[in-house]
């Protein structure tokens, strides 16, 4: 039998009412909205591997891979995180090639928030809170990590040389989002205009 169907219901911003987006010159961050994330961990079966190849062989080591509208996390040893434009067959197709006594299919979405952090002072920025080698040998294009930011645990994926993308559990979004825009106007020494935020949220 193929895992229990997933339920994939409209999207829900952590983060407020209207879209999240700052934009402090030398750096932005925004929350991206009309995703739909599912983890599929696989138990010891060498067959369904080779079945689902096509999808879950994009990714290479730690390396996200990549298709039409969605991304592939490497979290571990037979686990991933699939991400994919909300609409997306693929949850629905993996949901259906994996049976239950062989591994899992189970959304995340609604659990999870996604900052994408870019721009020229990116890198810079997440200094401050992620005690990882951010240069680009280091943590080339593509790399995904599960670490800490600001002792806040995220899952952090490379998405381009000056793009980054957090996962986080959906209750410290928030608290996360107030230490990044902190360091944010720390490096850019750009104050916000706190009564506007609020309003919006």
């Amino acid at each position: 039998m193929p895992s229990p169907a997933i339920s994939i219901g409209a999207w829900r911003s952590c983060l407020g009412n209207t879209e999240y987006v700052q934009d402090f010159g030398s750096v932005r961050i925004a929350e991206r909205t009309s995703l739909t994330i599912v983890e599929v961990a696989l138990w010891a079966n060498p067959a369904l591997l080779l079945e689902i190849s096509p999808i879950l062989g994009s990714a290479n080591g730690r390396i996200a891979g990549h298709g039409d509208g969605w991304a592939l996390l490497p979290l571990g040893p037979q686990r991933w995180h699939l991400v994919s434009e909300s609409g997306s067959a693929w949850p629905a197709t993996l949901r259906n090639l994996v049976p239950e006594d062989a591994g899992a299919v189970i959304e995340l979405g609604e659990g999870r928030c996604v900052l994408r952090v870019d721009g020229d002072r990116s890198v810079d920025l997440l200094a401050k809170g992620i005690s990882l080698d951010l240069d680009d040998a280091a943590f080339p294009n593509g790399q995904v990590t599960g670490t800490n930011c600001h002792r806040i645990a995220v899952i952090l994926h490379r998405a381009g040389p000056r793009t980054f993308d957090l996962y986080v559990y959906r209750g410290f979004a928030r608290s996360l989002v107030d230490l990044l825009e902190l360091d944010a106007m720390e490096l850019t020494s750009k104050s916000m205009d706190m009564p506007n935020r609020l309003e919006s949220q």
